[in-house]
């Protein structure tokens, strides 16, 4: 049974309306974001060890998908698993908005306890929701208009992005170092949430259910990737890349709030910065990548990524206004980094064990990715209680994460790039949390998106 015209249109409307009021919600979810950093770092001041262990909540929790997607997919199909898990994580963000307002600040430990707990339930719930969405979307969204439609989606959760920051950004330059002004944004960002939430209940599939979250042999699926030795090589890339993204981008914060004191506003500034330059970079990005390949595009763009980012060693108090520079390039060339990864990747995953081969490369990135920033916390304390500068302290641990990042590129020495161009799809979660470090990194409206192939221009 095809749905009828009628509603297939309401399902695009209703999409796309769910994307621009998921928006805030999907920026807050992710401590290393712009505003729960400054929250946590500027006003509850939980320290180094304890913000690198609440960043890596997500990362930790992707990891544990792959085990817990077979085991939910046992009681409830696609769109209950949406549906049901997106409004517990709309109960676990109330209690946490109630909890935050009473929050002591006092007591470093104990709030940097509970917001790993907190971050770490909501990472769960917002996997799961995640898996089941992306799963859902091809039931109602016809592959012959999903590209464009998404394209254009995209655009709509950019708008609504950058209106957030800017709300953000007026409220926090007049009113900084208040608590109610967090409540505020963190709950108006979770009264679209509920009200995204409640608008998917209107969508209807061609399966009333959404289908199965995952097949019975999910567990042969996953060994059978073993024999993918392209992949395999793709997957150890992505996972040394993304452990040192994810050590670099949470130093990076704590060294621009310790020691270049970038307020809340400043640092929301650099990501609106960010946001719009690699909004204007995408288009230029995709043709190059369909005229000259993934490969390259996300050779060079790692590259130029990180040698931008040594302005962060040479920058000082007096100078920190240059983030705006980095941060432009910075967003330039990370959308360049997100494109190339996203469409190489889905080359090398083997067309008939998709699913199998996306899991396998989240779980693989989100392990390291989860370790970095603890990691990271963990030198950075420990090291401030020997007798060391704090800036040679964290310039050396920006170089070391910026050179790793650099370094990982050999992993794809000699690796050649599949001529076949897959079919026109979207994947289930795919990339994740390399969306989730870029949003930690200022490209902010990588949070909320979501990737189709493009499709090659016919000569």
């Amino acid at each position: 049974m095809i749905p009828r015209v009628s509603q297939t249109r309401q399902n695009l409307r209703t999409c796309s309306l769910d994307g621009i009021l998921a928006t805030p919600w999907s920026i807050v979810s992710l401590p290393g974001s712009f505003l729960i950093a400054s929250l946590l770092n500027v006003y509850f001041q939980v320290g180094p060890f304890w913000f690198g262990v609440i960043v890596s909540m997500p990362a930790f929790a992707n990891a544990l998908s792959i085990l817990l997607v077979p085991w939910v997919g046992r009681f409830l199909n696609v769109r209950e698993m949406t549906l049901t898990v997106s409004m517990m994580n709309c109960g676990i963000w109330l209690s946490g908005v109630l909890a935050i307002a009473l929050m002591p600040l006092d007591s470093p430990s104990r709030v940097g306890v509970f917001f790993a707990g907190f971050y770490l339930l909501l990472a769960f719930t917002t996997a799961l929701a995640g898996v089941g969405w992306t799963t859902w979307v091809p039931g109602f969204i016809p592959d012959r208009i999903r590209g464009r439609y998404m394209a254009g989606r995209n655009v709509l959760t950019n708008f609504s992005t950058l209106g957030f920051m800017v709300l953000a950004l007026l409220l926090l330059h007049f009113f900084e170092g208040q608590r109610w002004l967090y409540l505020l944004l963190i709950s108006l960002s979770m009264l679209g949430r509920i009200a995204s939430v409640m608008m998917q209940h209107r969508i209807r599939s061609i399966d009333p259910t959404g289908g199965r979250v995952c097949s019975d042999t999910w567990a042969r699926d996953l060994w059978s990737i073993r024999r993918e030795r392209p992949l395999m090589r793709y997957i150890l890339f992505a996972t040394l890349a993304g452990c040192c993204m994810a050590f670099t981008g949470a130093t990076a914060t704590l060294y621009a709030f310790t020691l270049l004191k970038v307020t809340p506003a400043e640092l929301t500034a650099f990501s609106i910065v960010a946001t719009l330059a690699g909004t204007a970079s995408v288009r230029i990005w995709g043709e190059l990548i369909d005229r000259h390949g993934s490969l390259p595009v996300l050779v060079i763009c790692a590259i130029a990524w990180r040698v931008g980012d040594i302005g962060w060693l040479f920058l000082t108090e007096e100078t920190k206004y240059g983030l705006f520079a980095v941060w432009a390039w910075g967003g330039a060339m990370g959308t360049g980094y997100m494109l190339a990864s996203f469409i190489l990747l889905l080359k090398l995953v083997p067309s008939h064990n998709r699913s199998a081969g996306i899991s396998l490369h989240l779980t693989a990135v989100s392990t390291f990715a989860a370790i970095a920033p603890v990691l990271a916390g963990w030198w950075l304390e420990t090291s401030a209680g020997l007798d060391i500068s704090s800036w040679p302290l964290y310039r050396m641990t920006l170089a070391a994460g910026l050179a790793g990042c650099v370094l990982s590129l050999l992993a794809l020495t000699g690796m050649h790039e599949p001529k076949t161009h897959p079919d026109r799809n979207t994947i289930m979660g795919a990339l994740r949390t390399l969306r989730h470090l870029s949003v930690n990194q200022g490209l902010a409206f990588w949070g909320n998106a979501t990737f189709v192939v493009r499709r090659k221009r016919k000569e």
